[in-house]
């Protein structure tokens, strides 16, 4: 998943509602994938078959927030490949660090292969969504200048076509394997998505829309791909659904108007919202994921549909807290080693070059 960082000074004010639901989202992607190890077992009719999936639909649309809200926050201002430099630093950090750790801990385990993806993560593919988004950063110089060009109704309209063009073809088809999206794990959706956020976020009409109906939204379009998958429309859940990109937007709209009035809770938001990406890094690393979904989720169901659920909930959110303090801790590190000035002193380094050749 993406990096975000802060919009630029005098443009927008940190919305600390948006920044809570990257962490939200974040436990959402966490909760998809444990859920989904346990799926492959339950595949078949029945209450926990049922109930599971109504888990997996409610966080399908994780992936589409945490783009959307780099949309929202970033898109139109200036380029930074500072972030660029730090995304890659995070990335290699935990890609070589989990190496090393099962390295040691599972002599074996790590072939030559696996250390060709931890060494190189954003080349071999690590992470899909890192590599995706470092296409998308590679094209951003030229998005954000026509996103900072283009006026309020031109975004609007061309917001609204790109779904109506990528998507609409499914409900048409009741396939969602358009070969340009694969499926949602690709640059072009993500670019997608980067778009809509930054739509949604200058949208006036969007701001008026309440949290209890943004949430209310999301509600409805979860329901509604969860019933068409009970009856057997599969292509309702994927990224690239219509309702699953629809409760992604209503999610984004819904927390964009959460006010945050307490210091501690904004402290505290924001401690979550920085180890956000940790999470995603740490928890889907290739070495790390099958080593807690094969010990703990797949032994839930044996407990019914309500105790398989809610051991799910609350592994989510043992593993979701695991990976913060972890990713805290890697904070602390930087700080200490001042790679954390990594990307901050790049750009400064390429300013000062761009003035010189002036």
């Amino acid at each position: 998943m993406g990096t975000t960082g802060n919009p630029p000074a005098g443009k927008k004010q940190r919305n600390m509602g948006i920044e809570l639901l990257r962490a939200v989202s974040m436990m959402m992607v966490v909760s998809l994938h444990l859920t989904g190890a346990v799926l492959p077992a339950e595949n078949g009719p029945g209450g926990l078959y049922e109930c599971v999936w109504l888990l997996e639909t409610a966080a399908y649309c994780a992936v589409n927030v945490y783009a959307m809200i780099s949309g929202y926050v970033n898109a139109g201002a200036r380029v930074s490949f500072g972030k660029a430099l730090d995304l890659w630093l995070q990335t290699a950090f935990y890609s070589v660090g989990m190496a090393l750790i099962f390295a040691a801990l599972r002599p074996g385990t790590v072939t030559v292969e696996v250390w060709k993806r931890s060494l190189l993560p954003v080349i071999h593919g690590q992470y899909w969504y890192i590599s995706a988004y470092f296409g998308l950063m590679v094209l951003m110089p030229v998005i954000d200048l026509g996103l900072r060009h283009i006026s309020d109704t031109g975004l609007g309209v061309i917001a609204l076509l790109m779904p109506v063009y990528f998507i609409a073809p499914q409900l048409v088809a009741g396939t969602n394997n358009y070969s340009v999206l694969s499926g949602g794990y690709s640059l072009i959706w993500l670019l997608i998505l980067y778009i809509f956020g930054s739509f949604l976020g200058r949208s006036k009409l969007m701001r008026r829309v309440k949290p209890w109906q943004g949430l209310a939204g999301y509600g409805l379009m979860v329901l509604l791909s969860w019933f068409l998958k009970i009856g057997g429309r599969d292509s309702f859940i994927s990224y690239t659904s219509p309702s699953i990109f629809l409760a992604a937007a209503a999610l984004v709209v819904g927390f964009a108007g959460i006010r945050i009035g307490s210091a501690r809770v904004k402290k505290a938001v924001a401690w979550l919202s920085a180890g956000s990406l940790g999470v995603f890094l740490i928890h889907i690393n290739s070495l790390f994921y099958p080593a807690v979904t094969d010990r703990i989720p797949k032994s839930f169901p044996q407990y019914g549909a309500l105790g398989c659920a809610v051991r799910l909930i609350l592994a989510c959110a043992a593993l979701f807290l695991f990976c913060e303090l972890a990713d805290w801790l890697r904070r602390l590190l930087f700080r200490a080693t001042r790679l954390d000035r990594a990307g901050a002193a790049l750009d400064s380094r390429l300013a000062r070059l761009g003035k010189n050749k002036k």
